[in-house]
């Protein structure tokens, strides 16, 4: 199933990631309590990219320390920013 990159580009910044723009990919760092963590992924500029496959959900969401379940759900707003600080905090990751 395939995942709007708007979607990505719209909700993560709503659950902690900071966007940083570059020539070729939009990178996202995430922050927790005020610090850069090691978590990142990005995102092509690219317009074959507009929809993202799941190949690509699958590296973003394990970029991000997720599942692709919970990574679609982080993009489409069903996982929150608290449930996922959890879901990192059990994994060990911040």
């Amino acid at each position: 199933m395939n995942l709007e990159r708007s979607k990505v580009q719209e909700n993560l910044p709503k659950k902690g990631f900071v966007e940083q723009d570059d020539r070729k990919h939009i990178f996202y760092h995430l922050y927790h309590e005020g610090k850069k963590t090691h978590i990142r992924t990005h995102v092509s500029h690219g317009s074959k990219y507009k929809t993202l496959g799941d190949d690509l959900v699958s590296k973003m969401a394990k970029q991000c320390k997720l599942t692709a379940k919970n990574f679609r759900g982080l993009a489409e707003c069903t996982v929150s920013q608290e449930d996922y600080v959890k879901l990192l905090k059990e994994a060990g990751e911040v």
